[in-house]
């Protein structure tokens, strides 16, 4: 599989796929990084791109904002404690 992750799906039904080979090559820091690129995935699940009128780097960056909060929000988390 070419890239990391991917979604696929209709309004009632999404799959995402994830290359294993990534996560393979990640392995040392495969608990944020796993987490990081499902919240991603599962972004882009509730995502709407206006009937496919949004652009790309839009609908990438949105789902790209929410990865990077969630790993920021997991290490803080993991400091205080």
């Amino acid at each position: 599989m070419d890239g990391v992750a991917y979604t696929t799906g209709n309004a009632t039904h999404k799959e995402i796929h994830f290359s294993l080979d990534y996560i393979k090559k990640v392995e040392h820091r495969g608990k944020d990084e796993i987490t990081g690129v499902l919240v991603h995935e599962v972004v882009h699940c509730y995502q709407h791109t206006g009937r496919d009128t949004c652009p790309g780097g839009l609908i990438e960056g949105v789902a790209g904002m929410f990865q990077t909060f969630s790993i920021c929000i997991s290490s803080l988390c993991f400091r205080v404690s």
